[in-house]
């Protein structure tokens, strides 16, 4: 039979700035509630009985720099944003000349893991390319994967807003480490 947890409570949040993830991406805000939670210190784990929610909150500067970082098929100075339509992204594609890139993407949530962006459309002097930034894009999702954070977190739905994502997330109960 396990030992007793030394601490059980209630309820108990954690809040988390500006956690850098593995692909770059940077994410505001981190915020989770659990409920039920029961603590052992020797060695450490934790049981989140009744489950809990959270919510993370990337900025859309924060994803501009990641892309300007990574230049997907040279493209760069990224402007992104948000509408109910969903992401407007402009950048510049550099080569003999200079052109300007728009494009729209959607973001959809994969197997309550992943965060990919999808392309609507998308704009180059008029001219429609859109499977080339269709294949660019599917080189950069994910965008952002729960696997990367360090909670047993199911990604719900992602929120747009002028000038972030808010993403909803849940934790099923669970024991950390599992």
């Amino acid at each position: 039979m396990p030992p007793e947890p030394k601490i059980v409570c209630p309820s108990a949040s954690l809040s988390l700035q500006g956690l850098r993830l593995p692909n770059g991406l940077r994410v505001d805000s981190l915020t989770a509630r659990a409920s039920d939670v029961a603590l052992w210190t020797e060695p450490f784990r934790s049981d989140l009985r009744g489950g809990g929610q959270a919510e993370a909150s990337v900025l859309l500067s924060d994803v501009a720099a990641m892309l300007n970082a990574a230049a997907p098929s040279g493209l760069r100075e990224f402007r992104l944003s948000g509408s109910a339509e969903g992401i407007a992204v402009e950048a510049v594609r550099s080569g003999v000349l200079s052109v300007r890139v728009r494009a729209l993407v959607a973001l959809e949530v994969r197997g309550g893991t992943d965060l990919a962006a999808r392309l609507l459309s998308a704009k180059v002097f008029g001219a429609n390319l859109g499977r080339w930034l269709e294949s660019t894009l599917e080189r950069m999702n994910p965008l952002f994967s729960v696997k990367d954070l360090p909670l047993p977190l199911r990604l719900e739905r992602a929120d747009v807003e002028p000038d972030r994502v808010v993403l909803r997330l849940t934790m099923p109960p669970a024991s950390y480490p599992p």
